[in-house]
């Protein structure tokens, strides 16, 4: 054979071995996720979600239960790419089954099977072809004689290996270009969700994750929302057909209802951030207003303004908290996030992040300056 055809296949070969570890997890960090999914279940036990003039007790519940169904969401795609291990893989199932009434795909099973099948006919028709069409040209050869017929012939079968091999490769090569980005994270293979409630202080029933709206289109601001996060996944879901957005087509300013309904379907890290703070109840209308809102450094001097805390060291960070981070282009503030736990977050720095399932994973220490607290 060739021997650039040999080199090119080796080439091939040490790629795929290489994305096929891209999304790699070793048995004790499962093992790690287990433990932490029964310490919030632990907690919801114990029955602090029943506390609901307890302030502290309703943010605690709310934080444990979402922590607790991101861990599932996370086990369930590992479980779905055969990445558990056979020491944690009964742990695994059993929390599966656990919270099998309300964590499903966003893509079910159905047209999961759909896909693969289509791609099993693909896997077998290739090589068969390349076959076909192979000994069809090399018999021509024979027949002929001819040495341009054979360097074409060999030209041709060439061509059909690398697109056989290609196809084989693709869906390792497309993990692999997501995998480069974190908040397309989810969009690797299935997303899984898990719906459920969140407690609201001072009141005996549970809230749903969505927005109220009035006939006008625009969002109740009754302060019906007991963290930042809970408001922040429920601004989330309504803007997840948004588009990240600076100039053009342009932002609201100066009316946060504006930009919350913003016509344009436009929003920015600092615009989202800001309509979270006044979903949540912690700044009247005027006060989002008086501020250039679309705007990181306007957003932090008025939570230092306003007597937030400041924290300076990464692993000090709460969830809740309002991250400060660099652009990746400016020294200075140029991002501005919401710290969800275990190294998620809710962002609008991006489309990716508007539209993708949130919040998301991310190593952001490279970047953090600072954050504010309440």
């Amino acid at each position: 054979m060739n021997k650039k055809v040999i080199n090119f296949i080796l080439l091939l070969l040490v790629s795929f071995t290489f994305t096929s570890k891209v999304n790699a997890i070793s048995c004790s960090d499962i093992d790690i996720e287990i433990d932490k999914y029964y310490s919030y279940k632990e907690k919801l036990d114990k029955g602090i979600c029943n506390e609901t003039d307890n302030e502290k007790s309703v943010n605690e519940c709310n934080d444990s239960n979402l922590q607790k169904n991101l861990i599932v969401s996370k086990l369930m795609k590992l479980d779905d790419e055969g990445a558990t291990c056979r020491s944690n893989q009964n742990a695994v199932d059993n929390i599966i089954k656990e919270n099998k009434d309300k964590c499903n795909k966003v893509l079910d099973d159905d047209f999961t099977n759909i896909v693969n099948n289509i791609m099993v006919i693909f896997y077998i028709i290739g090589p068969i072809l390349l076959i076909v069409f192979g000994t069809i040209d090399y018999s021509k050869v024979v027949i002929s004689s001819d040495k341009d017929s054979l360097k074409k012939a060999n030209q041709r079968f060439f061509k059909r290996l690398i697109a056989t091999i290609l196809l084989f490769l693709s869906p390792a090569f497309t993990n692999l270009i997501i995998s480069l980005n974190n908040s397309d994270y989810y969009l690797s293979g299935d997303a899984y969700v898990c719906n459920y409630s969140a407690v609201s202080y001072k009141k005996k029933y549970d809230i749903k994750y969505i927005l109220q709206k009035i006939s006008s289109g625009k969002y109740i601001n009754n302060e019906s929302y007991s963290s930042i996060l809970e408001a922040a996944d429920a601004l989330h879901k309504e803007q997840m057909t948004w588009h990240y957005s600076q100039n053009f087509p342009p932002l609201t300013s100066g009316n946060i209802e504006s930009a919350i309904n913003n016509p344009n379907k436009g929003t920015c890290c600092a615009t989202y951030v800001s309509s979270v703070l006044y979903k949540a109840g912690l700044f009247t209308e005027e006060e989002i207003n008086s501020i250039n809102y679309n705007h990181s450094v306007s957003l932090s001097n008025l939570l230092e303004n306003s007597g937030w805390q400041k924290i300076t060291n990464y692993s000090d960070l709460q969830t809740g908290d309002i991250v400060f981070m660099t652009s990746g282009s400016t020294r200075g503030v140029g991002h501005v996030q919401i710290y969800a736990g275990d190294g998620t977050w809710y962002n609008a720095g991006g489309n990716g992040s508007i539209r993708g399932e949130a919040p998301y994973s991310s190593d952001a220490s490279r970047r953090f300056l600072y954050a504010m607290r309440q």
